[in-house]
C-alpha cells in the first residue's frame, strides 16, 4: 500500500481509546493529557519524535496526535516512520501544531490525516475532541485531509521566521556533499541528510533511531564509540591516515559537540575518502619502488 494510500487509512471499529501525544512542551502535553483522559481516553505522552519511537515499541494507539517542530526527530519525519510500520498501518495520526495553516503543509506527503492549527486552549481542545469524536462515529472522510482551527490560529512572526530559517538549512544540508547527522548524548541518529544516508545506504526512516556505531561492522564499533566520548577534548576526528571502514567504503569521520540549553547532541560530519586512500596507496607504493 503507497504512502497516500495509507495515509488514508481508518482506525478500525469500535471507540478510540489509546491516544499517543507528542510534543516537547511539558504545559501542551500536561493540557492534552487533561483535555483526553477527562474524556475517558487512555493517554501516553512523548517529549520528542525518539521518545514516541520507543513508546511505540511497546504499544500501538489507535490515535497519534502530534507537533511537527521538535528536538530529537520532528513530527514530519516521525509521520514517515509511522506509515513504514506495518502494525500502525491503521494508526490516525493528527497533527497539531501552531505551523499547520503554513501553506506548504502537504498532509498526504508526510502520511498523516488530519491537523489542527494551535490556538487558545478552549478552541484548540474543541476541535481536538471534535475531530476524536467524528472517528468514534467512524466518518473520516469528514477529517482526513481537513485543517481545523484556523480561524482560530496563533500565528507569530517568529514562528513563521523559525519555520523560514528551518526550511534555508534544510535546503543547504541537502545539497552538501559530506554525510551529516545529528546524535543523542547517547549515541542514537535523530537526523540525517540525504548524503549521510547514500553514504551509510540506509533509508532515513529505518535509519532514525538507530545507534550510530551499528552502522558500521562491529569490528570497527569500539573506534566509534570512542569518537562520542564526552570526555576529554571535542571536536574529535578520525586520524588522517586510518578512517573507518564502512562495507567497501572508507570514511572519514568528525564529531562536534552542540549545545542548546540543557540539551547536548553530537553532530557527526562523513566523508567518504576510499578513492583518497587509494591514490596515497598508490602514491606510496611508487616512492617506495
Amino acid at each position: 500500500m503507497g504512502q497516500n494510500q495509507k495515509s488514508q487509512s481508518k482506525t478500525g471499529k469500535g471507540a478510540v481509546k489509546n491516544i499517543l501525544v507528542v510534543d516537547n512542551h511539558p504545559v501542551m502535553l500536561k493540557f492534552m493529557s487533561r483535555l483526553l483522559e477527562k474524556r475517558g481516553y487512555r493517554v501516553r505522552t512523548a517529549e520528542d519524535g525518539l521518545s514516541a519511537l520507543e513508546l511505540l515499541k511497546k504499544d500501538v494507539p489507535q490515535v497519534i496526535i502530534t507537533d511537527l517542530i521538535m528536538p530529537n526527530i520532528d513530527g514530519e519525519k516521525l509521520c514517515r516512520i509511522v506509515r513504514g510500520m506495518a502494525e500502525l498501518e491503521r494508526t490516525y495520526i493528527i497533527i497539531l501544531s501552531s505551523i499547520a495553516s503554513d501553506e506548504d503543509l502537504n498532509l498526504g506527503r508526510m502520511g498523516a490525516n488530519a491537523a489542527i492549527a494551535k490556538g487558545p486552549f478552549d478552541a484548540m481542545g474543541r476541535h481536538v475532541i471534535d475531530v476524536l469524536q467524528r472517528l468514534d462515529r467512524d466518518i473520516t472522510h469528514e477529517t482526513t485531509g481537513r485543517i481545523f482551527g484556523l480561524q482560530d490560529a496563533i500565528r507569530e512572526e517568529i514562528t513563521r521566521e523559525l519555520l523560514s530559517s528551518k526550511r534555508h538549512i534544510e535546503v543547504i544540508l541537502t545539497n552538501i556533499s559530506e554525510g551529516v547527522l545529528e546524535l543523542t548524548m547517547e549515541g542514537r541518529i535523530v537526523y540525517a541528510n540525504a548524503s549521510a544516508t547514500r553514504l551509510i545506504g540506509i533509508p532515513e526512516e529505518e535509519l532514525l533511531g538507530r545507534q550510530f556505531a551499528q552502522v558500521f561492522p562491529a569490528d570497527g564499533q569500539t573506534a566509534v564509540q570512542a569518537l562520542l566520548d564526552p570526555a576529554g577534548i571535542l571536536p574529535r576526528t578520525t586520524p588522517r591516515d586510518a578512517p573507518l571502514a564502512m562495507d567497501n567504503k572508507q570514511v572519514a569521520v568528525m564529531v562536534l559537540p552542540v549545545q542548546q540549553k540543557d540539551r547536548r547532541s553530537f553532530i557527526v560530519i562523513m566523508n567518504n575518502v576510499s578513492e583518497l586512500m587509494q591514490l596515497r596507496h598508490r602514491d606510496k607504493q611508487a616512492r617506495q619502488g
